[in-house]
């Protein structure tokens, strides 16, 4: 690199491109591609320990290095350094999580699209069975495996997660109810709503807080539901807390929606303030006639 010639003791000396590379035992070259040249200070760094080294005091991780002269001994010196290894897994450690993030939020995209698409249209979610590959495993695995065959990307993630073989499509994230299981408490809100086939599916959704004092709700599954009476939701619930390996006894709050006459339970705020508009709008007979 001319530009960073200079003169060292009489002697001119500059940056040479083979510094940029380290030659392993077997011969091959490797590029150093934590190393990078700067021409306003002349000097090179190390942008990885720069950014996410927690001390050091070699000039690669701050004011730069540039005596020429000694750059080679000093570049082994700093990539053999405790301080370089751990600013090396640390920032693949976060490219890593980073990846895996933008990974998941493409897959909730798709998921979510789908939702939208069946809810706005009234459609059943589920089938006769949670089947990759079967004819009759319903609206929301149909279309995922009919998007899947024109997207590469949930293609791929099907054949990776979709358990194809074992029958099941584990869709409740071990994370999460792993979160729950650690905060041990948990709240319970549940309601029904029917499908245009007329079969009411039952939403179940947990509400916990995390040990940083974040309040997180989270939807769980959708059930079919055949009957409403007390003994039949009680029992399906309860056996859904059971297989998800959580207690019940550690359900310290209810939620339903305002027709549950004998359980000690927080009313659903979004149904209260449905019932309450929709009476306001039926004392107006103008307003009756236009809806």
């Amino acid at each position: 690199i001319d530009e960073s010639k200079k003169s060292i003791r009489g002697v001119s000396r500059k940056l040479k491109k083979h510094n940029f590379y380290i030659t392993k035992k077997n011969g091959i070259s490797v590029p150093r591609t934590w190393l990078i040249y700067s021409p306003s200070s002349v000097s090179v760094f190390c942008y990885i320990c720069k950014l996410y080294a927690k001390t050091s005091k070699h000039l690669l991780c701050k004011e730069g290095y540039s005596d020429w002269h000694h750059i080679t001994e000093r570049l082994i010196e700093h990539e053999n350094s405790t301080t370089h290894r751990n600013a090396i897994c640390d920032y693949s450690n976060l490219k890593e999580y980073k990846t895996e993030i933008q990974y998941w939020r493409n897959i909730l995209k798709r998921t979510i699209a789908v939702i939208q698409f069946i809810s706005q249209r009234g459609l059943a979610f589920f089938g006769d069975n949670e089947i990759l590959g079967n004819s009759h495993n319903g609206n929301f695995l149909g279309i995922m495996e009919l998007l899947a065959k024109f997207d590469p990307f949930l293609k791929e993630h099907s054949n990776n997660y979709g358990n194809k073989g074992s029958g099941k499509s584990n869709y409740i994230s071990s994370h999460t109810i792993q979160e729950i299981k650690n905060s041990k408490y948990f709240g319970l809100i549940v309601d029904s709503t029917p499908d245009v086939t007329h079969i009411d599916q039952l939403a179940i959704v947990l509400r916990y807080v995390k040990s940083d004092g974040q309040a997180i709700e989270r939807f769980i599954k959708f059930l079919d539901i055949h009957s409403h009476t007390a003994e039949y939701l009680t029992s399906t619930v309860i056996e859904t807390i059971k297989q998800l390996g959580l207690n019940i006894e550690n359900c310290v709050g209810q939620s339903y929606d305002n027709t549950t006459p004998a359980a000690e339970y927080l009313p659903c705020a979004a149904h209260s303030l449905n019932l309450v508009g929709v009476r306001a709008v039926e004392s107006c007979n103008n307003a009756v006639k236009y809806f």
